[in-house]
C-alpha cells in the first residue's frame, strides 16, 4: 500500500479500494505491507507489518536511544513534512468554518 499523507494524529494514509487506511507508523511517500486490525464504515485501521520502499524524510534514531534504536520498526522522521501534514489538515478544516464566523 503506498502511503501519500499523514491525518492529524501522525498516521499514515493510504487507500484501499474505495476506503482510507489509516497505518501507525507509515510515512508519506513509503510503500508498506499491512494487515488489516479494523474495519469501520468509511475507514481501516491497519497494523505495519513491513516497509517495502522507504521514505526519503525517514531517519534512524539517533544511537543515544538504545531501546528505540533495538526496535527494528523504530525511525524518526524530519518534522517539516510531518507539520506540513498538520498544516495542510488545519487549514482544510478552517477554510468551511472560518467562513461561518
Amino acid at each position: 500500500m503506498r502511503i501519500t499523507g499523514l491525518n492529524h494524529q501522525g498516521q499514515g494514509v493510504g487507500r484501499s479500494a474505495d476506503q482510507v487506511v489509516f497505518v501507525d507508523g507509515a510515512l508519506p511517500g513509503e510503500t508498506v505491507d499491512v494487515i488489516v486490525r479494523h474495519r469501520a464504515k468509511r475507514h481501516l485501521l491497519a497494523e505495519h507489518r513491513s516497509t517495502l520502499l522507504l521514505s526519503p524524510d525517514r531517519r534512524r534514531p539517533p544511537a543515544s536511544w538504545p531501546t528505540a534504536a533495538a526496535d527494528a520498526r523504530c525511525s524518526i522522521s524530519r518534522m517539516a513534512p510531518r507539520l506540513a501534514g498538520k498544516k495542510t489538515w488545519c487549514s482544510r478544516r478552517c477554510d468551511g468554518s472560518a467562513a461561518s464566523n
